[in-house]
């Protein structure tokens, strides 16, 4: 058997519908037989499970599985399986996700033994919507190119993306406590992944459509667009905070910190549009508001003191007087 290359990380989460054709299309894969697949179930509460371990059996694709003995989350179940690395190369499959060229692995990481300044390939993907209409992500004329910082760089979703190990000890450490740092998780996405990819090395847009990203099954998909914004805010304060202290990167740092201080505006201009058109409700309290925002593990008062903490950061940052 060929020398594994390539490490795929799964993680399982209640998706068992999805989960054939996901694997069929690891059947199908060029790569698949230098590929180690690590499935991690953070205690699936469907028949996901035993639904991977059917297809996998008839699909003959091997598949390392472990078993959460709680429900972690994404975020430490993702970090957790960071650790397990031990490839040149690696990648994540969301289980409602799957794979469209045979060649989408191999081709990504022929080009990244071939370009070793690069720490990431990414390739065109498609948006696939439940009422069964698809969105390409870059037009077919888009040209490839590689991008040595944010500010061109083009957004990889989970399924298109393929990275050159990058996590060094002090890097996962560096991870950890930034998780630690607030209940808004953000060390699981794309954001992450994509940023510490650029950080270490140039990324490439190779513009063929490699796989597709199925919209309005994933957590993202069902939040409300404030607690949207509201992640992006803090992520894109803590990649600042990152770029700045740890990867040494001013013009990163600068993209984030601009980046995060324009969604706290724009959140400020939702809440007061929120205020003006329900004072009522707000004098007789925020349930009305908790049920509207959806603010995970909280209520609309969590909004206003995250709100209000970041407010005197951006201000500490000169960013001037902030409402």
């Amino acid at each position: 058997m060929p020398e594994q290359n390539l490490t795929l990380l799964i993680p399982m989460y209640n998706k068992s519908k999805y989960i054939e054709r996901m694997v069929k299309s690891l059947s199908e894969q060029t790569y698949i037989d230098r590929t180690k697949i690590i499935v991690t179930d953070d205690c699936s509460t469907d028949d996901s499970l035993d639904v991977l371990k059917k297809f996998a059996g008839e699909f003959h694709i091997p598949m390392g599985v472990k078993l959460n003995r709680k429900n972690l989350g994404l975020s430490l179940t993702i970090r957790n399986m960071y650790r397990m690395i031990q490839t040149p190369f690696w990648a994540v499959l969301d289980p409602d996700d799957y794979y469209v060229d045979p060649q989408r692995l191999e081709r990504a990481v022929k080009f990244l033994e071939d370009h070793p300044d690069h720490s990431m390939h990414g390739c065109n993907f498609v948006r696939e919507f439940e009422d069964g209409h698809r969105e390409q992500a870059f037009p077919d004329v888009a040209k490839n190119y590689s991008s040595d910082n944010l500010t061109n760089m083009p957004f990889f979703q989970t399924s298109s993306g393929t990275f050159r190990n990058f996590w060094t000890h002090d890097l996962l450490l560096e991870l950890e406590r930034t998780a630690g740092k607030s209940r808004y998780h953000f060390t699981q996405g794309d954001s992450f992944r994509n940023f510490c990819a650029i950080n270490s090395g140039k990324a490439y847009l190779d513009n063929f459509v490699g796989s597709v990203y199925t919209m309005g099954s994933g957590i993202w998909d069902t939040m409300s667009p404030l607690e949207k914004n509201l992640m992006n805010m803090v992520t894109s304060y803590q990649l600042f905070e990152l770029a700045r202290d740890f990867f040494h990167n001013p013009i990163n740092a600068n993209f984030e910190i601009q980046m995060a201080h324009n969604l706290y505006l724009q959140n400020a201009e939702l809440i007061r549009r929120m205020m003006c058109e329900h004072v009522e409700d707000l004098f007789h309290g925020s349930n009305y508001f908790k049920t509207l925002v959806k603010v995970p593990n909280g209520d609309f008062e969590d909004v206003l003191k995250v709100m209000l903490d970041y407010s005197k950061r951006f201000k500490e940052l000169g960013f001037g007087n902030q409402k």
